[in-house]
C-alpha cells in the first residue's frame, strides 16, 4: 500500500484475514456449520438443518460492496485508500446476532423454532385444510385483531393475553386453538379473512407459487437476460427513483474482461 496509497484494495476470503483457518478454503454449507447457524435452524427435536437460501454467499457480497464505498468515501475524504477484508465466516457469525444477545443474557443455547420464535406468541405457522399459513400477530394489538378473526373473543377482552409474557405461559393453550380452527378451511379462505382484519399472515409458498404472487409480479422481479435467448434472472432487489438497474449484459465468458485488465493472451487458468 504504500506505493498506491490511493488504492482502495478489497479481499473477500473464506475464513477471515487473521487467525489459524485464515488460509482454509471454504463453502456456504461450511460456514453455516461452522458459525452455529444450522445449530439455529430447524426443528428443536431434530438436527440442525441447512438455511434454504445461500445467505452466507450472498451476504459476503453484500458486506463487500459496502465496504468498497465505504473505503472509495474514505478516499475521496482523506486522499488515502484502505484494505477492506470480508469472510464468509464473519458474515455468518453476524447473522446470528439476535442469538448471541440471547446467549449472553441468559447463558443459555439458543432454542430452535421451526418456522418462528420460540420466545414470541403468536409468530409460526400452522395447518389449514389444504396447506400451511405463518400467522406473525406478535403484538397485543395484532393479537387481538387475530383472536376475532378466529372468533375467540375473549383473547381481546381478557387480561390474560394481554402482553407477550402471558401470552407464553398459555402458549399451548393458544397454539391448540387456532391450529383447531385453521383446520376447518383451505388456506385462500384464511388468508382473505386475515388480509380483511389486518392481522400479517402468508402462505408458505413454493418457488413457483411465490413467482405467480401478484405482488410478486407487480415488483417485475424476474428480467431476462440480454443476449441470452429465453434465459432469466431475478432483478436486483433495489430501485433508483422508482426504477430497477437494468440488466446490461450477461455474465461475461472466461477471458472476456483479460483487456481491461491489461492482458493480452486469453487467460486459461481455473
Amino acid at each position: 500500500m504504500v506505493f498506491m496509497a490511493r488504492l482502495v484494495y478489497v479481499v473477500l476470503g473464506a475464513f477471515g484475514h487473521m487467525g489459524p483457518k485464515r488460509l482454509d478454503p471454504g463453502f456456504e454449507v461450511l460456514f453455516q456449520a461452522f458459525s452455529g447457524l444450522m445449530d439455529n435452524t430447524g426443528d428443536p427435536d431434530g438436527q440442525p438443518m441447512r438455511m434454504g437460501a445461500a445467505v452466507c454467499d450472498l451476504g459476503t457480497g453484500l458486506w463487500t460492496v459496502l465496504g468498497a464505498l465505504a473505503g472509495l468515501r474514505q478516499r475521496e475524504t482523506t486522499g488515502k485508500g484502505v484494505v477492506v477484508n470480508t469472510s464468509l465466516l464473519e458474515t455468518a457469525m453476524f447473522l446470528l446476532t439476535t442469538q448471541f444477545v440471547s446467549h449472553k443474557a441468559t447463558g443459555k443455547r439458543p432454542v430452535r423454532h421451526p418456522t418462528g420464535s420460540p420466545r414470541v406468541v403468536v409468530f409460526e405457522a400452522f395447518d389449514a385444510a389444504d396447506g400451511r399459513i405463518l400467522i406473525t400477530a406478535a403484538t397485543d394489538r395484532l393479537f387481538k385483531r387475530l383472536g376475532r378473526a378466529l372468533g375467540c373473543g375473549d383473547w381481546a377482552e381478557s387480561p390474560a393475553f394481554e402482553g407477550n409474557a402471558a401470552r407464553m405461559e398459555r402458549h399451548g393453550e393458544i397454539v391448540r386453538d387456532i391450529q383447531a380452527a385453521l383446520a376447518n378451511g383451505s388456506v385462500r379462505e384464511w388468508m382473505e379473512v386475515f388480509e380483511a382484519a389486518g392481522v400479517p399472515a402468508s402462505p408458505i409458498n413454493n418457488l413457483a407459487e411465490a413467482l405467480e404472487e401478484p405482488q410478486v409480479q407487480a415488483l417485475d422481479m424476474v428480467v431476462d437476460v440480454p443476449e441470452r435467448d429465453g434465459m432469466q434472472a431475478l432483478a436486483l432487489p433495489i430501485s433508483f427513483d422508482g426504477r430497477r438497474p437494468a440488466v446490461r449484459a450477461p455474465a461475461p465468458g472466461l477471458g472476456v474482461d483479460n483487456a481491461l485488465l491489461g492482458l493480452d493472451d486469453p487467460w486459461t487458468g481455473a
